[in-house]
């Protein structure tokens, strides 16, 4: 039973682990374009 309740919580944690990773990579993605972007173009006020 507690080997049950162990794995349950493990596919848990690896499914949200599953789910936000996509979010945590364009996350990063976004930020360094946003880095580049900065540094190839000139300051503009927006």
């Amino acid at each position: 039973m507690l080997a049950m309740v162990m794995t349950v919580g493990a596919m848990r944690v690896a499914v949200s682990f599953v789910v936000a990773w996509p979010k945590v990579l364009g996350d990063l993605d976004l930020r360094a374009r946003c880095r580049f972007r900065s540094q190839i173009v000139p300051r503009q006020s927006s």
